[in-house]
């Protein structure tokens, strides 16, 4: 069997005076009521302002999808184009492709 050396201040004595320093490296929250403490923290970090800010970035971005998917969809109707078809008449394979799809024909399905 191996011997196992434990250092002597990892070894709970007793003393009440350890614990203050104990406290110190543990987070507030942990110590103290988790609401008060979770309080100040939103009220620091004003989350009230991070939230307003994340729901205006997701509206933008729902704007801008909405207006992409209408201009598409403009273009689409005006000029009588088919968008996101797959195309008939496509370029042989470059020599490397082929090369690469001969590896694994069942993965690249023709």
């Amino acid at each position: 069997m191996t011997s196992i050396t434990v250092a002597p201040e990892s070894v709970d004595t007793g003393d009440d005076d350890d614990d203050g320093e104990d406290d110190l490296k543990m987070p507030k929250f942990a110590t103290q009521s988790a609401w008060v403490e979770g309080k100040k923290m939103m009220q620091e970090t004003n989350h009230v302002l991070v939230y307003a800010a994340e729901t205006a970035r997701k509206d933008r971005k729902r704007t801008v999808g909405r207006f992409i998917v209408s201009r598409v969809r403009e273009m689409q109707t005006g000029n009588h184009t088919v968008i996101g078809k797959e195309a008939t008449d496509t370029l042989p394979l470059s020599p490397w492709s082929t090369t690469i799809q001969s590896l694994n024909p069942s993965y690249y399905k023709k």
